[in-house]
């Protein structure tokens, strides 16, 4: 077995929201009437939030050369959808921190006001205070350091990470309508045709108190591509993913303070040359990983290829368990290819000279496989 040793992953700013005064400086714009109804049924206007949002924003970083060890990320797949849980404890105590994957655009929740509802979409719509984020780093009162995009304008990943969002709503995508005496779906671009009171049966209120909160890590993959995936497209999402679940791993151990103060000096810290002392503060909590088909639906990506992608990734950067959420019988098969693919990789990498190889050898690897690129589905 062998263990990709993780690069530093570097933070480009952060910012330390007050929920109740993000939500009334800076509330959600929606030009899409459904939109609109689904902001409207979760509450955020009547019912203030509280507590305390983390956002920070990093650079895109490559990993380092695989040496001897162990890739130890556990790996549960389901095909069921999000369900949240935020911070809890494992079986001995230790506080762990779940992270669920945003399959973002490179213009961070730009379509949450819009008519579409995709997974990106839906997210924000259940937890509504991603969007008065967009809203606050749009604004001239954002000093953060962070800009609302998940990739510079070279094209380099700049994954956004949300700890402690309030989620106001459950969306169910597909309800029972009695007018057409069927389940139909609202998913994609069928939401925005469908009538104000099927928005609403979509939109279960939370009822909880206090409200379950999410930690929430923003990416976006490369899309819409043509033929074999390329050396540089598959280097590109690795990285991608790598630097997002590393990032994960650093800010797992903030989210679990809540006085805005100590989070603030906890954060400063990361500057710290101290980095025995960073690295102990940052295993403090167990890192739980949360994604899916990332790059797939409308971006085109296959899902063999992205679930690959991801559990590669999640072993270079240290997390702890990733859950991958297939969806569907036909991804849950695909999921299953990535996992052979990556034993083979596994034990290809254990055979090198002394278990050590760059991460060239993983790209030639992935490149080997001859991936092609499926096609958008065009939500």
């Amino acid at each position: 077995v062998v263990y990709l040793m993780t690069a530093t992953v570097t933070m480009i700013g952060f910012a330390i929201e007050d929920a109740k005064t993000l939500a009334a400086q800076h509330p959600p714009r929606c030009i899409n009437s459904n939109k609109a109804l689904a902001m409207r049924l979760s509450g955020l206007e009547k019912l203030q939030p509280s507590g305390t949002v983390l956002v920070t924003q990093w650079s895109e970083v490559e990993p380092q050369e695989a040496d001897a060890g162990s890739w130890s990320t556990k790996v549960c797949e389901t095909v069921d959808a999000y369900e949240y849980p935020g911070v809890c404890k494992n079986s001995e105590g230790q506080p762990v921190v779940e992270w669920h994957v945003n399959f973002a655009d490179a213009n961070l929740f730009f379509g949450y006001g819009g008519s579409l509802m995709a997974q990106d979409e839906i997210q924000v719509a259940e937890h509504p205070l991603l969007a008065c984020i967009r809203e606050k780093l749009r604004s001239k009162d954002n000093s953060s350091g962070i800009k609302a995009q998940t990739r510079d304008g070279k094209g380099n990943a700049t994954p956004v990470l949300v700890s402690n969002v309030e989620r106001r709503i459950r969306f169910c995508p597909v309800v029972f309508s009695k007018e057409h005496n069927r389940r139909v779906s609202l998913y994609g671009n069928a939401f925005a045709r469908a009538s104000p009171a099927l928005v609403t049966k979509a939109c279960q209120v939370t009822e909880r108190s206090p409200m379950p909160k999410s930690n929430i890590i923003a990416m976006a993959a490369l899309g819409y591509g043509r033929g074999l995936y390329s050396e540089t497209q598959l280097k590109d999402m690795l990285v991608t993913a790598y630097t997002s679940f590393a990032a994960a791993v650093r800010h797992s151990r903030w989210t679990l303070e809540s006085d805005a103060d100590k989070l603030s000096e906890l954060v400063n810290a990361e500057a710290s040359d101290d980095d025995t002392k960073e690295e102990e503060a940052a295993r403090a909590a167990e890192c739980h990983i949360h994604t899916g088909n990332w790059g797939c639906g409308a971006f085109g990506g296959r899902v063999h290829v992205m679930a690959l992608i991801q559990l590669i990734a999640a072993n270079m950067a240290g997390v702890d368990r990733l859950f991958y959420h297939s969806f569907s019988q036909p991804s849950h098969v695909e999921f299953e290819a990535a996992v052979a693919l990556f034993e083979k990789l596994r034990a290809s990498i254990a055979k090198q000279p002394n278990s050590r190889c760059a991460l060239q050898f993983v790209l030639d690897f992935l490149v080997a496989q001859r991936f092609k690129w499926g096609v958008s589905n065009g939500t």
